[in-house]
């Protein structure tokens, strides 16, 4: 499984997964990127529930 994030994560930075460094920077940025995405929807899908019911409670 780790042999193919570091191909997918080489790939998406084009870097060669023959650099020893090249890959220690797609799989940083990799890692980033899906830790970034994570938090974004983890904290729309906390948040939410309480938006809708704020905007509930306004109409009434």
């Amino acid at each position: 499984m780790l042999e193919q994030i570091k191909k997918d994560a080489c790939w998406l930075f084009e870097e060669e997964r023959s650099d020893k460094d090249g890959v220690k920077y797609a799989m940083t940025m990799y890692l980033l990127a899906i830790g970034v995405f994570t938090l974004i929807f983890g904290v729309a899908g906390l948040v939410t529930p309480f938006v809708v019911e704020w905007l509930r409670s306004r109409a009434k």
